[in-house]
């Protein structure tokens, strides 16, 4: 969208997925290239990945820069600051965005050294910098999505009653929870039925999907329970389902949340970190503790007389709080600050 509205753009990215930044680049006609940037555990081995990976990296930056002659450079997460090196980007003032509830304090502390601005999508995500950065040089700037998904849907009633989750497969996301709150549900509420809908990442993907769905069958949940692990977003499921659970803890922000409720869908989820944060004021939400009980009996509250979809149009006009243009505002004005300032 900056690149849209007039801003000149050089994009670098390691996201060669089937729909990921590389792709869309391609497809708008955004100037971009291409490299390779594995996750780094914290160990030896992620050591070397990381320093294989920047001194990769270098040249294709430097080739960048001289080129593209860039007045600010936007690092989108932690992983792409730590590939800077502070020699090659002195003159340039470095943005970072991050979007990471926790990391390594020592990847923070190198990071800190090579960023000039810190744009956080919450307050949690922020809380970890405050130690590092002063505090005029971080902002929060909660993500935004496209308005064209508010549209209002006429009141309807529908039969039976299908609760979802929306995360991908990987462990923090805590689907387990979400098999014991639909366990808790199971005879409680007619026709009910259950969508996990979760992007596969790798091994770790592969053997969490084995787990779960060995869960659902000790649970006897088969009947009512599907899994989908399909690539792209989750709009088709979103419009099949009357609520949505999100069970984790470490959300920085839970952009799956306000694309719920911009399909005037109910939310309940775990009352911690950025769902907390961002669902505080919502009247079409209920944060619970990270108990399947709770969420159970939250879930119930709203099916009883229908009252998730009494509840639709609070939820679209919460999520238009959250549009792309806000963002993009906000953004823009973290831009403007910052050129300012060097200049």
């Amino acid at each position: 969208m900056l690149f849209e509205q007039g801003n000149p753009l050089f994009l670098l990215s390691a996201d060669r997925s089937r729909f990921g930044l590389l792709a869309r680049a391609q497809q708008v006609g955004l100037p971009h290239a291409g490299f390779e940037c594995r996750h780094w555990s914290l160990s030896l081995a992620g050591l070397m990945q990381f320093r294989h990976d920047a001194l990769s990296f270098e040249p294709l930056l430097k080739n960048s820069l001289s080129e593209f002659k860039p007045d600010l450079i936007h690092a989108n997460t932690l992983r792409s600051a730590l590939l800077l090196k502070r020699q090659q980007c002195r003159d340039i003032p470095v943005l970072l965005h991050d979007r990471d509830l926790k990391a390594p304090f020592i990847s923070l502390h190198i990071a800190a050294r090579r960023i000039h601005t810190l744009i956080a999508v919450s307050a949690a995500t922020a809380e970890k910098w405050r130690s590092l950065l002063p505090s005029e040089n971080i902002h929060v700037v909660y993500n935004g999505l496209s308005l064209p998904e508010l549209e209002t849907a006429p009141f309807e009633t529908r039969t039976g009653f299908c609760i979802l989750q929306v995360a991908d497969l990987l462990p923090w996301k805590n689907h387990r929870l979400f098999l014991q709150v639909l366990r808790k549900l199971s005879g409680r509420i007619p026709g009910l039925r259950a969508i996990i809908r979760g992007r596969r990442r790798g091994r770790e993907s592969a053997k969490l999907l084995q787990v779960l769905e060995q869960q659902a069958r000790e649970l006897n949940l088969e009947a009512c329970l599907e899994i989908r692990t399909a690539d792209g977003d989750a709009t088709a499921e979103l419009q099949e389902a009357d609520l949505l659970i999100s069970c984790s803890e470490q959300e920085a922000f839970g952009r799956n949340i306000i694309e719920a409720l911009a399909h005037g869908k109910v939310v309940v989820a775990v009352k911690a970190a950025g769902p907390a944060e961002i669902l505080a004021q919502c009247t079409a939400a209920s944060l619970c503790p990270p108990d399947a009980e709770a969420l159970a009996q939250a879930v119930m509250a709203w099916h009883a007389d229908q009252k998730y979809l009494h509840a639709a149009e609070d939820a679209r006009k919460f999520a238009a709080e959250f549009s792309l243009d806000k963002h993009l505002q906000n953004i823009n004005y973290v831009y403007d600050k910052m050129i300012y300032e060097e200049g």
